[in-house]
């Protein structure tokens, strides 16, 4: 009986093991492959961080997703050369647009939203920046080369 008792305790432990380990016990690590031609942009607290720095021409979309609690914006602006300096305007607080040649952008983007914008990029080198007031200044900016 002794026996009959024990055996069927390590029957019921076996299969409880089985079952925690079987259904969702274990951690399952996939990865998430963005595309080449696919820059994920987060727009936070006065920053503007791209997942991607450097990207081949053609083809790109632009996933903005703004975590902060106020209204953001970006711009994909070309320029001849990092340390260029842009057009601000201290009278308005923010670049000049009409001084700009801006290619596309994901306009106003609530608090907690997402928006995407698609363009054909050449080779060179682009910002991507938020140009509501004070934003640009504050530091949403990035530079972004396409090669």
């Amino acid at each position: 009986m002794k026996m009959l008792k024990l055996l069927l305790s390590l029957s019921v432990l076996s299969l409880l093991a089985l079952m925690v380990t079987g259904c969702g016990g274990g951690r399952v690590n996939a990865k998430v492959i963005i595309p080449d031609n696919e820059v994920h942009v987060k727009l936070h607290s006065f920053e503007l961080v791209a997942d991607k720095l450097t990207i081949p021409a053609g083809s790109v979309t632009f996933k903005a997703i703004n975590t902060d609690v106020v209204t953001h914006e970006m711009l994909v602006i070309p320029v001849a050369d990092a340390t260029m300096e842009l057009p601000y305007d201290r009278t308005i607080a923010r670049l000049s647009e009409d001084a700009l040649v801006s290619l596309g952008e994901v306009p106003e983007i609530e608090a907690h939203t997402k928006g995407e914008v698609t363009l054909d990029l050449t080779p060179g080198t682009y910002i991507l920046l938020c140009n509501l007031v004070g934003h640009y200044q504050a530091g949403m900016h990035t530079v972004l080369t396409v090669e």
